[in-house]
């Protein structure tokens, strides 16, 4: 509301380039008694929040009187007991279940790769045999990692010798 009053007071000044001095007095006095009043009731808000102790009160009620601590400790106990028994046999390797899940888990995965990489070798050789769709198929098998079916080793970059080489390694790239 004063802030309502005070653009008035300069929309005015800005419309007439002057105000008059009874409009100038009755604004400026609005504008003061205005801000008493928010000052004496913002007075009044402070002085009874500071007398009141019924947030204190309703604080020390949760904690100390009721199960509210029990409550949110077992809330914690719930949800993180689970992550740190799991971060805890990851890190100590303790648990024979999960020594046997890895190896079979990387069996079944060695496996599955060999299958598919026969397969595509088999894919490869028919379509090489066919003159006709021979011409534009690269008939080799590449690998980017070193341990390809995991794929987490980058194989390192060949370094060409000649222009020739290069030419060749960027244009199969």
């Amino acid at each position: 509301m004063i802030y309502e009053l005070r653009l008035r007071k300069e929309k005015m000044f800005s419309l007439n380039n002057q105000i008059s001095n009874d409009q100038e007095i009755f604004y400026n006095t609005l504008i003061r008694d205005k801000e008493e009043d928010l000052k004496e009731k913002l007075s009044v808000m402070v002085l009874r929040i500071n007398q009141s102790n019924f947030f204190t009160k309703k604080i020390l009620y949760y904690f100390i009187g009721s199960f509210t601590p029990y409550f949110i400790l077992l809330c914690l106990f719930v949800f993180f007991i689970p992550i740190m028994l799991k971060l805890g046999n990851n890190v100590f390797r303790i648990n024979d279940f999960l020594k046997l899940k890895t190896t079979v888990y990387k069996g079944m995965v060695d496996k599955s790769y060999t299958s598919f990489k026969v397969a595509y070798l088999n894919q490869l050789h028919f379509y090489s045999e066919d003159e006709n769709i021979k011409k534009g198929i690269v008939k080799e098998w590449t690998e980017k990692f070193q341990d390809p079916p995991y794929n987490t080793i980058l194989l390192p970059q060949p370094i060409p010798d000649t222009e020739q080489e290069l030419k060749n390694w960027l244009n199969n790239a």
